[in-house]
């Protein structure tokens, strides 16, 4: 019988002290939950997609429904790229004639300003020009709302522009002419004859095995050049896009070298700056 109530009072200790822990965990755990919710919320992005309570652009009725809410917002928001967008910029970068789509995502502050703008376009410098219309965007009204409280609400924003076919220049344009390409006439010809001398020459001049190094699983790489050919025929203004900056350097360092252009382009019997963009590939 001692042995049994000492048993007893074993069992029943071990029982208690294990109800102590799992009531001194379970109260941890739920304040910790309390403070990571709390921390959450602080921090908190909500799709615009999905937000009831969105943010108010100026000019927006803060009594609409949350759908013409979102409708405003979108709506302003295009009105006011399409009249701050320096559309000329556009029409005079080479790019071919028809619809260039440029992708543009940031994100609207719990205090209604833009951040983190992100945006890719087919020339570096609509990305600049669009960078630069999205921070004109003025303050918001109010910012988004989570469950009473401000949130960070990030927003997508496709924008298409429409290339022009500049068929009143046709005949008082030409193209820059590398000196190899000087005495062609035609003005297609010459574009494609310089175009592929250029590539002639970062293929020559590029480090294949810089290239290689960087991407050991891969055979090939794609990279876009961006520069200007001035009134004198100089290479200026260079940039690259690569998958690795590396790369991107190396692409530079090699356009760099380019020889002076023999022609610099022409408009109207007068030579004038020419952007350049093209997309590369190489094999190593």
């Amino acid at each position: 019988m001692k042995y049994f109530l000492i048993l007893i009072l074993i069992s029943s200790s071990i029982i208690s002290i294990q109800a102590q822990n799992d009531t001194y965990t379970l109260e941890e755990s739920e304040e910790k939950s309390k403070e990571a919710l709390k921390k959450k919320t602080d921090e908190l992005t909500v799709p615009f997609s999905v937000i009831e309570n969105v943010p108010i652009y100026s000019g927006c009725d803060i009594n609409s429904s949350s759908t013409e809410k979102k409708e405003c917002m979108s709506s302003k928001i295009a009105e006011f790229i399409g009249a701050n967008f320096n559309n000329k910029l556009a029409q005079n970068l080479g790019l071919e004639p028809g619809i260039t789509r440029i992708s543009a995502i940031f994100k609207i502050s719990t205090l209604g300003t833009i951040t983190d703008i992100k945006v890719r376009a087919e020339h570096i410098l609509l990305e600049e020009e669009t960078i630069r219309v999205l921070n004109l965007i003025p303050k918001f009204t109010a910012p988004g709302r989570f469950r009473g409280k401000p949130v960070v609400v990030p927003y997508s924003l496709p924008i298409k522009i429409m290339i022009e076919e500049q068929k009143d220049k046709v005949e008082s344009f030409s193209y820059p002419a590398h000196k190899r390409c000087a005495k062609i006439i035609d003005n297609k010809l010459l574009k494609e004859c310089t175009q592929e001398k250029i590539s002639d020459f970062i293929k020559l001049s590029i480090n294949y095995e810089l290239a290689d190094n960087l991407f050991p699983q891969d055979k090939s790489t794609q990279f876009k050049v961006f520069f200007t050919i001035d009134k004198k025929g100089n290479v200026k203004d260079i940039t690259a896009k690569a998958h690795h900056k590396e790369m991107a350097r190396e692409v530079i360092r090699v356009l760099k070298q380019l020889p002076k252009f023999k022609n610099p382009a022409m408009e109207n019997g007068k030579p004038v700056e020419f952007k350049y963009s093209y997309l590369m590939t190489i094999y190593f």
